[in-house]
């Protein structure tokens, strides 16, 4: 009886290690698991009576410490509790419509651009483009931008 015991509560403690320690369902919850029923069927054969009184403070213990971990304060100190306050939409706010640029890298369908002297993640919008091409802005959303090769640059 005494090893039923000493199962369930190496059980129960891997079990909350895997929750606030170690993240993830990992080796230290699944074994936690199997030690409890391990120990509680020890506990059943042992004695059908003792079985079930090891079952019902088995269950018991770990709905408190289930109820426990759930309240707020417990997940209190795991949160985060930091604010992003940046916004995608200012970093184009230099940009407009018909500006033109030069590919830094390929766009497949997407890449780097730079206009001026400043390289921004532009999205090429029927075809790949190569790069030290001259392209032209034809579309700008709150965090995209979509270019198109420059047909205003003749060829050499």
């Amino acid at each position: 009886m005494t090893l039923a015991l000493i199962l369930i509560v190496i059980g129960l403690i891997l079990m909350l290690l895997e929750v606030f320690v170690i993240p993830g369902v990992g080796i230290a919850g699944i074994a936690g698991i199997i030690f409890t029923i391990v120990g509680v069927v020890f506990a059943f054969n042992h004695s059908m009576e003792q079985g079930w009184y090891v079952l019902a403070g088995t269950v018991i213990v770990s709905g408190v410490l289930l109820w426990k971990s759930l309240q707020s304060n417990t997940w209190d100190r795991f949160a985060l509790h930091s604010e992003l306050d940046g916004k995608s939409s200012e970093a184009f706010s230099d940009l407009k419509v018909g500006d033109v640029g030069k590919t830094v890298t390929r766009l497949n369908p997407m890449g780097k651009i730079r206009i001026n002297t400043k390289v921004y993640e532009a999205t090429a919008q029927n075809s790949l483009i190569d790069e030290q091409v001259s392209v032209q802005i034809i579309s700008l959303t709150s965090n995209k931008i979509i270019v198109k090769p420059n047909e205003n640059i003749q060829s050499t």
